[in-house]
């Protein structure tokens, strides 16, 4: 895990990785497959240099939510999250896949031309610092495991996964957390939301919205189980 924002040179332009909706947040890793050229381009500039076994060393790539529906001019949104590098495999046919670590939340000052060195998006960033705060988020993480563990929740993989995570305390609660959502919420808008939100408790808040949402969609799901079908028919 990439663990600070201070491995970041945000004096210089950095690559940003458009991409649909919100892919990663701070914390947490996903794997990419990159095959367009442009994209190849950045990924082996940023890790120009770097000893194979020792991508971090390379430079950061933002990745970046794309609005989707809208005109290309206004489709790039302004906050994105910034990434390191930490596994790359090169495939045929100049494909490759890469693994990218969540370092920290940034906001888009200006957009830098392309040009032949570096035909893909770039930007100057500014980090998007956390208020200081001494309140401590585990009683209400303790809280949002117990709604997970209910015998409607308890059932999803999902659920559990992110309990066992919230009840380790080796794990950072802030750390935790941005985990937990990326795990539990899909809707490509809130995720941009927890994005944007460098409060932790706004973000404890859209998660528990998010789980009393999906709670209660299971309760009226069981509620019109096949016990209440009317014989021979379903609520289909």
């Amino acid at each position: 895990m990439v663990e600070a924002a201070t491995t970041i040179d945000f004096s210089e332009p950095i690559a940003l990785f458009p991409m649909p909706g919100v892919m990663v947040l701070p914390h947490a890793s996903i794997p990419l497959h990159i095959f367009e050229p442009q994209s190849v381009r950045m990924i082996d500039d940023c890790l120009e240099g770097c000893a194979e076994n020792d991508p971090l060393s390379g430079k950061a790539v933002a990745l970046a939510s794309l609005r989707i529906g809208v005109r290309p001019e206004v489709a790039l949104r302004s906050t994105v999250c910034v990434t390191k590098i930490v596994r790359r495999q090169t495939l045929s046919d100049q494909r490759q896949m890469i693994v990218v670590a969540g370092v920290c939340r940034a906001r888009i000052l200006a957009m830098v031309e392309e040009d032949e060195d570096h035909p893909y998006r770039r930007a100057m960033l500014i980090p998007m610092e956390s208020p200081s705060t001494t309140e401590d988020l585990r009683p209400v993480l303790r809280n949002l495991c117990e709604m997970l563990e209910n015998p409607r929740l308890g059932q999803m993989q999902d659920a559990r996964t992110v309990v066992r995570m919230l009840r380790d305390k080796q794990i950072p609660p802030v750390v935790a957390l941005d985990i937990a959502s990326l795990i539990l919420v899909r809707d490509d808008d809130d995720r941009y939301r927890l994005l944007e939100a460098t409060d932790p408790r706004a973000r404890v808040r859209l998660l528990w919205r998010t789980v009393w949402g999906m709670d209660r969609l299971i309760n009226r799901a069981q509620s019109q189980g096949s016990t209440a079908w009317p014989k021979g028919m379903s609520w289909n």
